[in-house]
């Protein structure tokens, strides 16, 4: 188990402990600072974070344990970011992906490939901090905070097929925190409240089929958020602070609409169109987003002019 403590149980363990299924071991004296990803590849841990000392042994960003020993791993990361935040099997080949700018000391952004001997460069990278990895239909797929994947637009989720970046349709409208393969489906979790255009809360399921990303946010009831043109209705079952904001298809707020304590029963607001300045904006689709002290919902409306 990785993470940032210093105990596990009752003994000293830094970032880093083990469990034998009845107590906790330490591996050596761990690292100095936080630890985020854990794989195994070729027999030995390997341990990734944002650590700059493994033991007694100076190695950036990613190490190895051995059952006995640490070890660094072809020179470690580098860049103003040296954190390695997760990481995967990729055929034979381990990927680690984060923020960091450098591998083995050279330059590789953010998704490297080790294949025992040195880091390689998984294509050009991405332009922005990776959180999540994980290998689906034989594609690498990461997710996080880029918007680019091999120079190519891909909204905080792309795949690399080992030879060239993809983007996953429209992607998502805000950060993309993690990403998992469960009952042969995608799955990919985080601060989005859109996927491929179309609400989503906070999690979506990628049907490469219809080549869109699928809501799988749990389900609103019709009552918590109704959008009836420019005017939007809710009701709340406790009394409590709202906030209804409305944002672009990029996720960016371009209007507070309420933002107040309010009592329980139901409420309506109207929306002019406009911004936070009064100035009318373009039209297009804008999407609702309502946060309450009980729930959070989405919804969408249309502006023409």
């Amino acid at each position: 188990m990785g993470g940032e403590f210093e105990l596990a149980g009752t003994d000293s363990a830094s970032c880093i402990a083990a469990w034998n299924g009845s107590s906790w071991q330490t591996l050596g004296d761990g690292t100095n600072a936080v630890v985020t990803a854990l794989a195994l590849y070729d027999g030995d841990l390997l341990v990734g974070g944002n650590f700059g000392q493994a033991g007694p042994i100076e190695t950036y960003g990613i190490a190895r344990w051995d059952g006995h020993a640490w070890h660094e791993v072809g020179g470690g990361m580098g860049g103003d970011d040296i954190s390695v935040r997760a990481m995967t099997l990729y055929g034979e080949d381990l990927i680690a992906a984060g923020g960091f700018t450098e591998a083995g000391g050279s330059a590789i952004n953010r998704v490297a490939r080790w294949d025992g001997t040195s880091w390689q460069a998984v294509g050009s990278g991405v332009d922005d901090k990776v959180f999540g990895l994980t290998v689906h239909d034989g594609d690498l797929v990461a997710a996080g905070y880029f918007l680019t994947a091999g120079g190519v637009p891909a909204l905080h989720v792309a795949k690399w097929d080992g030879s060239s970046w993809m983007a996953l349709g429209e992607g998502l409208n805000d950060n993309a925190l993690a990403v998992a393969v469960y009952d042969e489906g995608l799955y990919v979790g985080g601060s989005f409240f859109a996927a491929a255009g179309r609400p989503s809360n906070y999690i979506a399921r990628w049907d490469e089929g219809l080549a869109g990303i699928e809501d799988r946010s749990p389900r609103v009831a019709a009552s918590s958020l109704r959008v009836e043109g420019m005017n939007l209705a809710f009701r709340l079952d406790v009394a409590g602070r709202v906030r209804l904001s409305v944002h672009d298809l990029e996720g960016r707020a371009v209007a507070m609409l309420t933002d107040e304590w309010m009592i329980r029963g139901d409420h309506q607001v109207a929306w002019s169109g406009t911004d936070d300045r009064g100035s009318s904006l373009a039209s297009g689709l804008y999407f609702i987003r309502l946060e309450t002290p009980s729930e959070r919902a989405a919804g969408r409306v249309l502006v023409v002019r």
